[in-house]
């Protein structure tokens, strides 16, 4: 080690501002992801063990059918919030999780994309005017 190099220089250099505005966005937008998720969990198990006490005490022709209806939504919703799929492309990306998805996807980051793009398009109208 050079004797004027610090612990972190590593002769590789720093990214510029945009990316690490972007790296910052993609923080606020995986913590946001991290407390939906969270709070799906805390409601979810109270609704699990009240469709279970349902089907139990009021079952129906089908065994459970009230508990796995609420698995299904369940994992629909982790379908949609899309917590850890887009991580190895946003990576790879300019736009981070924006460009990692396809905006209009249904997803939580296609649906927020979807909206960034909206309001680029309003924005550029009304300077055009």
């Amino acid at each position: 080690m050079r004797p004027d190099a610090g612990p972190h220089t590593s002769g590789a250099v720093a990214p510029p501002l945009g990316r690490r505005l972007v790296l910052l966005r993609d923080l606020g937008i995986f913590a946001f992801k991290i407390l939906l998720d969270g709070l799906k969990d805390v409601v979810l198990i109270q609704i699990a063990i009240l469709a279970v006490a349902l089907d139990i005490l009021f079952p129906t022709g089908t065994h459970g059918q009230r508990f796995y209806a609420v698995l299904r939504k369940s994992e629909s919703f982790d379908r949609w919030l899309n917590l850890y799929h887009v991580a190895e492309k946003a990576q790879e990306s300019e736009e981070g999780l924006l460009g990692a998805t396809a905006a209009g996807a249904d997803s939580l980051i296609g649906k927020i994309e979807a909206m960034v793009a909206r309001r680029g398009e309003r924005g550029t109208t009304s300077r055009r005017r």
